[in-house]
């Protein structure tokens, strides 16, 4: 699982199996 850090949120984002387009929803 790869995290990246996402400047509009307070803690890093699970970059999982799901696309980056679902979890941006």
């Amino acid at each position: 699982v790869l995290y990246e850090l996402d400047g509009r949120k307070d803690r890093p984002v699970a970059h999982g199996p799901s696309s980056p387009g679902s979890l941006l929803q």
